[in-house]
């Protein structure tokens, strides 16, 4: 799998692909559906023409109309006290295509991104505990965990914990 930086021409795409996130998986967001920065079309275009912002997308190759199948972005924070701290967001491959190195192409994009804005020196995620996977996915590429929130997400009655993870560049 390859992962590709989206551009605003991928507005369409992308939104798709993240509308869909929110519904079929919604313990990994922290938005939902009517929340969420990319139900507006012009909000995405902003977002994906941002310096400080790049979304990567895996593309299935054997569809003509060429989908995306999974997502992730980093954002370089930038205010100056944090600004050598990019934090990585929005990770989702569709249940089709997991376990085919989607997000592990997507997550080494996301380094790769940070590791090139000058002064950056640590990236930030977090992860549901729902999802333990895609957390032992993060450690083996060397996250590891400073915190968990307790009950931080909430869905009617039932509710998850958050680990926050961080790698040291």
């Amino acid at each position: 799998m390859h992962a590709i930086h989206l551009t605003p021409d991928d507005t369409a795409r992308l939104r798709v692909l993240r509308a869909a996130a929110l519904v079929t998986d919604p313990w990994s967001f922290g938005p939902t559906p009517g929340e969420d920065n990319f139900e507006s079309e012009d909000r995405a275009r902003q977002i994906l023409a941002n310096p400080n912002h790049a979304i990567f997308g895996v593309q299935d190759a054997a569809d003509p109309a060429r989908p995306l199948v999974a997502m992730a972005g980093v954002m370089r924070l930038t205010r100056a006290k944090q600004n050598h701290i990019a934090d990585i967001w929005g990770v989702y491959t569709t249940q089709a295509f997991r376990r085919r190195g989607c997000c592990r192409a997507l997550m080494h994009a996301c380094i790769d991104q940070a590791r090139a804005w000058p002064g950056v020196e640590r990236i930030t995620l977090s992860v549901s505990e729902r999802s333990p996977g895609v957390r032992a996915l993060y450690e083996s590429l060397g996250f590891t965990t400073w915190g968990i929130e307790p009950d931080a997400v909430r869905i009617g009655t039932e509710s998850a914990a958050e680990r926050f993870m961080h790698m040291k560049l």
